[in-house]
């Protein structure tokens, strides 16, 4: 067992803000069913660039391919790509 002090003071060196000024975070709390409907009404709807985070390259690669039948402008980024693709797909999201 580690013992600690008793008196001890936490000091919080982050900004209160963690978003950049001219970006807007948001969040949608849907069922996964419903996921890909709420997606493509954000995406279809919202004027300017989006960036989407998705956890698998699978996932990445499904939504490229149904998000561009849709007529969406998309790119990926992931670790599968070469350097080149990465950098190509960050220029056109400029």
């Amino acid at each position: 067992k580690i013992k600690f002090r008793e008196n001890v003071q936490i000091f919080d060196l982050t900004k209160s803000r963690k978003v950049a000024a001219k970006l807007e975070e948001s969040v949608v709390h849907c069922s996964e069913e419903s996921r890909m409907e709420f997606l493509y009404f954000i995406l279809a709807t919202t004027r300017g660039r989006t960036l989407v985070f998705c956890n698998a390259i699978s996932t990445i690669r499904t939504l490229l391919s149904i998000l561009g039948h849709l007529g969406l402008p998309v790119s990926a980024i992931h670790a599968q790509q070469q350097q080149r693709q990465r950098l190509k797909a960050l220029d056109s999201f400029k």
